[in-house]
């Protein structure tokens, strides 16, 4: 904006100065500085008449700067940006454009020094108490671009960041200083709205750069304080960036925060409200050494925003600054007071009406950031006490973390705009934190009530409340480094001040992606406790405050929400609720030849129903596909026993242990097991559970049903296909399931205590002491997830072959003295209904051979060429021929490119009849799906008797014998698994053509014909290189021909075309499969109708020598010929 002195602006025409906005030409290979003289010009000043100054009518007065000569020209931004003011009478609207209509279109770069466009202090110096509406800052500069504004005289006084009366203080791009439109000794601007905004659509700022690493500040809002006049309008004040800005910062200069708004703290408010926000468009990438994105103070409520619409990548890197060491350093963080009391006008605190619930709850955002990329949060944090730039501490307490997301007091939405964002913090120490819901509230004395502003300290409120602290996020995120914690309120000299507390984090589908991946050492931590460094332990520092860890929503699996946990040393303790619709993935390893389920502990305090009223779900999941490709092993081994299966099951859901569940709060539901397959479906597992006798269950009445769904998901394997399956799982007790419930708790609490410790000091000690009481008491009814028990399992198992179950049992069952299970469910076949890319390509390779097959079956013509008009035109003949055929269906697909060569020899037996013998010999180059090959051949004999007739009828017939062979590579889909083989059989088949040639005059014919060909092609047994056993079925092939010919011939040869309609009356192709327990089988119906179109002809080079060539192509069917190409000669003696 242009802001200048009083007396300054009225004379505006030149503008020079030693400080200035450089111009890089692109289309000059030269970095030389040309300094303009005249550079911005205001076309369109004026003083106000006195008429229009004593006016409370509606005046509007707009001023516009623009630059004359942008790439010649020399600005002093101080002077342009900073201190020009448009006349401010009793007007209801005072605005300044920049550069309107799009002429800053050829600036390459400004130089700012000390700050870039400011709206502050000395902007409204001289307003006096004149009553504005609307005071707006516009830099437009049309839908251009501006290729880097640089500060290059950055200053950083970080210390006066918290005073209401100083200017901001950090050099900043953009800044909206709210603190210049309140009520002070020379100015004030009642309930004026104050706008700042920077470009329009279209217009992009490639790069914001600082010149010092760690200094300046890229884009910063300050509201300020806001008036209480009960009978004026709600006052806004918004600071608005439309142009996209590519890059804020580099990994040289990095500022020290890349988006900073700062709200004011008011903890009451009237009837009135005071809006401000921030809303950035879009943020290519930010590079900062403390945080990227932060709101440093606040109110908590929907009332005060930061909307951050897009960023694609945050990296934060604390090292290599000099300006200090830094305590916490975050990529996205929000810190508000986040104290409620919404009051009456009266200012009797007692006759105070609370109406918090309507001010802010867990959907009103104070805090909104849509993200595409990345957040990487690296370098030193310092264990000190924080008064810096986004957390403002009690002032007694040291602290220090890493975070990737962290919410310090308000509400904050996190949404993933990508299939994933990477969450990268730290080096995986106690200190780094993917996600981090802390509460260390600005620490505020008293209250302040409207109209006139009158303070009342806490200790005459009887009931204070506090808002909500939460953090959702929504879509899917990868923690490649750091936990996820929510803890209770910070240890403070005023947290009896803070009341109802409730800290949670929500995880949220997104367009129906809702994954968050832990890395192998990562915990999720939830609890209304936090470390309290005098005492040494854990404690609540909030009356009747609540702990809430909530995954997806409603109902549907689109909206149920997936934490993945891939490892051992991942651990969830959730001491508080649990609620919403998720599942919880857990990983597995191959041990001593089977799959051994991570020993994963899910702790759940409470379970309580979903925000609606409606009940939650609670489902796990067994994620199989590490271990398996690990141990080199196929999923084929789900496909002989369900007790294999229901042993994993176990396994994954004994993980699960619940403290309690509130009546009707837990309920199946949440995935879609429609299409899945149920195990153990004929299991009276209560009662094998024990579930309905009370006095064999410590388990609470309200868990003693189905509680939810455990499912084992699986790729496909060789011959087994991709499959979900399922139980419903119960909740058992430690008698059941051998799980010390106790002892699984104090292992949490430790894992608690020293993270939350960590936060506090760097040297963690864990003092050897019982669980307190009241956490142990949360335990006493608790359940453990089963699905079946491990006895009657152990009854399945001693009837298989490497039975599956711990490595070294406690107490294994005796398989010669089983217990009688209540209902047993055997250990049976799970026979598969689908088949997987492996056999489906083994399978193209029979219908590959079909067609092989297929085509030696062959017309007169095309075996012989034209032989019925002179029967003494025998003897010795040679064909070769070559043609590509395909299939593509159902999975199976084949193309074979094939070249064959046929040698025959004839003799005629009489005037009518020839006989004759004939061997042929054809390649084949397959591809098969994915990448794989068939190197295939066929080699045929046959003989045949030929009658021409002196009707011009004949007829054809044809006995043949072949034997074919195929070497395969056999690719199934992801190249998961590769599988080669040999196979070789032999087929048979006999042949009748008849037909008759119709002259139409002496040159011209009709030729209209019928065949029929029975083929059988013998079944084969083989063994892929990997194990796989295939028997196939015989295929008896039944083919009938109808077509019509009509051609031209002459003394020397002829040509024809000839169009054909066939059908295979009876073939198909069966297959069974089998890899040592597991089987499987397809069936493929060839059966089908084509037509082909043929052409043709012959030609007689002398007496003796005779040629032939034919070409044809088929429509329709299954099996397709792309074309075929038949070439002979014939030698008559």
């Amino acid at each position: 904006m242009v802001t200048m002195s009083k007396n300054e602006f009225f004379t505006l025409n030149k503008l020079t100065a030693s400080v200035h906005l450089i111009c890089l030409i692109g289309f000059l290979s030269s970095s030389t500085l040309v300094k303009a003289e005249t550079i911005i010009s205001n076309p369109s000043a004026r003083n106000p008449t006195s008429e229009e100054m004593s006016s409370d009518g509606v005046f509007t007065r707009q001023w516009s700067y623009q630059i004359s000569d942008p790439a010649d020209s020399t600005i002093k931004t101080t002077d342009f940006i900073s201190t020009t003011l448009p006349f401010l009478g009793r007007n209801e609207r005072s605005e300044i454009t920049i550069s309107k209509d799009g002429v800053l279109s050829g600036i390459n770069k400004i130089s700012a020094s000390g700050g870039g466009f400011l709206m502050q202090k000395q902007a409204v110096a001289n307003a006096g108490s004149s009553d504005v509406k609307e005071y707006r800052q516009n830099f437009d500069f049309g839908p251009n671009t501006i290729h880097e504004i640089y500060l290059d005289n950055v200053k950083n006084d970080s210390s006066t960041l918290g005073s209401y009366k100083v200017s901001h203080g950090v050099s900043t791009v953009f800044l909206l200083d709210g603190y210049a439109f309140v009520n002070g000794t020379n100015y004030k601007i009642y309930q004026g709205n104050v706008f700042q905004e920077v470009g329009s659509e279209g217009s992009t700022i490639e790069k914001l750069s600082t010149g010092k690493n760690g200094l300046g500040y890229g884009i910063a809002f300050r509201e300020g304080q806001g008036q209480f006049e009960s009978k004026k309008d709600d006052q806004i004040k918004s600071q608005t960036i439309n142009s996209v800005i590519k890059q804020i910062g580099d990994s040289d200069f990095r500022f020290n925060i890349g988006v900073q708004a700062q709200f004011d703290e008011a903890a009451a408010i009237g009837n009135k409200n005071i809006k401000a926000q921030q809303h950035v468009k879009e943020i290519g990438d930010i590079f900062a050494t403390e945080a990227g994105i932060v709101i440093s103070r606040g109110r908590g409520s929907f009332f005060t925003t930061q909307l951050i619409d897009k960023v694609n990548n945050i990296f934060i890197n604390s090292d290599n600054q000099t300006v200090r060491e830094l305590a916490t350093i975050a990529g996205i963080s929000t810190q508000s007071s986040s104290i409620g009391v919404v009051g009456t006008l009266s200012k009797d605190p007692d006759s105070m009406k609370e109406t918090l619930d309507n001010w802010s709850s867990d959907n009103n955002f104070a805090q909104q950031v849509g993200i595409s990329g990345k957040i990487e949060v690296k370098g030193s944090v310092k264990l000190q006490n924080p008064q810096y730039v986004f957390i403002t501490s009690n002032g007694k307490k040291p602290l220090s973390f890493r975070a990737a997301i962290a919410n310090l007091g308000g509400t904050q939405e996190i949404t993933s705009l990508a299939q994933q964002v990477t969450l990268d913090v730290g080096e995986g120490t106690t200190k780094d934190f993917a996600v981090l819901v802390y509460p260390e509230f600005n620490r505020l004395q008293q209250l302040r009530f409207p109209p006139d502003g009158t303070t009342v300290t806490f200790d005459k409120i009887s009931s204070l409340r506090s808002l909500p602290v939460v953090t959702t996020l929504n879509g899917n995120f990868d923690a490649v480094q750091g936990h996820v914690a929510v803890l209770g309120l910070m240890t403070g000299n005023y947290s009896d001040r803070y009341q109802n507390l409730k800290v949670a984090l929500n995880l949220r589908a997104n367009s129906g992606l809702g994954t968050f991946n832990f890395n192998d050492k990562g915990k999720l931590l939830v609890t209304n406790r936090a470390w309290d460094i005098d005492k040494g332990s854990m404690q609540s520092n909030s009356v009747n405050s609540r702990a809430i860890f909530s995954m997806g929503l409603g109902d549907s699996s689109l909206d149920n929400y997936t934490v993945h946990l891939p490892s051992e040393g991942n651990a969830v303790y959730v001491d508080g609720e649990f609620n919403g619709n998720g599942t919880f993935l857990l990983g597995s390893s191959w041990k001593n030849n089977q799959i051994i389920v991570n020993s994963t502990p899910i702790i759940i305090k409470t379970i309580t129903k979903q925000g609606d009223g409606r009940a939650s779900h609670l489902n796990l999941q067994v994620d199989v596909t590490s271990a398996l490709d690990g141990a080199g092993k196929t999923s084929d081994i789900f496909n002989s026993n369900t007790s294999t299966v229901l042993h994993i099951m176990n396994q994954a859901v004994q993980n699960l242990i619940v403290g309690s569940v509130e009546e009707g709060a837990l309920a199946l539901g949440g995935l879609d097991v429609a299409e899945a397959m149920e195990v153990g479906a004929k299991m009276d597992t209560e009662k094998n559970l024990a579930l309905k006798n009370p006095d064999l269950t410590q388990v609470s009445s309200s868990m003693r049903k189905a509680a939810g769904y455990v499912t084992l998901s699986y790729k496909e394997g060789l011959i087994t296909p991709e499959n979900t399956l399922f139980a419903k799982y119960y909740f058992d007790d430690k008698d059941g399931t051998g799980r010390d419930v106790s002892q699984e708790v104090a292992k949490a609490e430790d894992i608690l205590k020293e993270v939350a410790q960590s936060l506090h000091s760097d040297a963690v000690t864990l003092a050897d002491e019982d669980v307190d009481p009241t956490i142990s008491a949360s335990y006493t009814n608790s359940g453990v997830g089963s699905v079946v028990s491990d006895k009657e399992l152990s009854q399945n198992f001693a009837a298989v072959d490497n039975p599956p179950g711990p490595e070294n049992p406690d107490d294994p069952a005796d398989p010669s003295n089983p217990a009688n299970p209540a209902n047993p469910s055997g250990p049976g076949e799970n026979k598969p209904q689908k088949t997987t890319s492996t056999m489906d390509s083994i399978d193209s390779l029979g219908m590959a051979n079909y067609f092989i097959w297929r085509q030696e079956n062959e017309t007169l013509y095309q075996r012989l060429g034209e032989v019925r008009d002179d029967s003494s035109a025998r003897g010795l003949w040679v064909k070769v021929r070559g043609g590509r055929n395909k299939y593509s269906e159902a999975g199976n697909y084949f193309k074979n490119q094939y070249y064959g060569v046929q040698l025959g020899l004839d003799r005629p037996l009489d005037e009518e009849w020839t006989l004759g013998a004939a061997a042929s010999y054809t390649y084949g180059d397959g591809k098969l799906t994915n990448g794989g090959k068939d190197d295939n051949w066929i080699a045929s004999g046959s003989i045949y008797a030929l009658g021409a007739f002196d009707d011009g009828s004949y007829l054809d017939v044809v006995l043949r014998a072949s034997r074919i062979h195929n070497d395969f590579t056999v690719v199934s889909d992801q190249a998961r698994y590769i599988t080669k083989g040999k196979r070789s059989g032999n087929a048979y088949s006999a042949s009748v053509e008849y037909g008759q040639k119709i002259p139409l005059n002496p040159n011209w014919y009709v030729d209209p014909q019928i065949q029929v060909t029975y083929g059988h092609i013998q079944g084969l047994s083989f063994t892929t290189k990997n194990g796989v056993k295939v028997n196939t079925d015989r295929v008896n092939s039944l083919i009938g021909r109808v077509g019509v010919g009509v051609g031209y011939e002459n003394a020397k040869g002829g040509v024809f075309v000839r169009a054909d309609v066939l059908r295979d009356f009876t073939a198909q192709y069966k297959t069974n499969y089998a890899l040592e327990k597991a089987k499987n089988n397809s069936d493929i119906d060839l059966r089908s109708t084509w037509g082909e179109i043929s052409v043709g002809g012959n030609y007689q080079f002398d007496k003796n020598l005779h040629g032939y060539a034919q070409a044809k192509r088929s429509v329709g069917g299954k099996l397709k010929q792309d074309y075929r190409l038949d070439f002979g000669l014939r030698y008559v003696f």
